[in-house]
């Protein structure tokens, strides 16, 4: 199996992860439908970034940096000002999902935020 089918394999298994943090975030039960785009991008450190999108809307999306080594968590992960916005989580804490044992969450404002609590900035312009 090559690099890429193997990132395309593990960004399909991770589906339920995402899906399940995508409705956590959801204050306003906005979430209709969520596309996957089904090219998937490996990073140097043996990551797996994956976007897409909420509701046939391309203006609505996110993107995952998912860790090959950790099935369980969504890793980090940014949403577009307007998918914040439509979720209705600008001015709330980041949600708590049970499964998410390595503590990674996202921060408004077009931050990650690792488990370590140090975030990075991100220019989604």
């Amino acid at each position: 199996m090559s690099e890429k089918e193997k990132a395309q394999a593990f960004a399909q298994d991770m589906q339920p992860v995402m899906e399940k943090r995508i409705h956590a975030e959801d204050y306003n039960n906005a979430v209709k439908t969520i596309t996957f785009n089904k090219h998937v991008k490996t990073v140097p450190l043996g990551g797996v970034l994956v976007d897409g999108y909420i509701n046939n809307d391309s203006s609505l999306s996110f993107e995952f940096n998912l860790d090959y080594g950790d099935k369980t968590s969504e890793g980090s992960y940014t949403f577009s000002k307007e998918l914040q916005k439509k979720l209705g989580n600008t001015d709330k804490e980041p949600a708590k999902i049970e499964s998410n044992s390595a503590g990674y969450s996202k921060n408004t404002n077009n931050r990650i935020m690792n488990k370590n609590g140090h975030s990075n900035d991100l220019n989604l312009t």
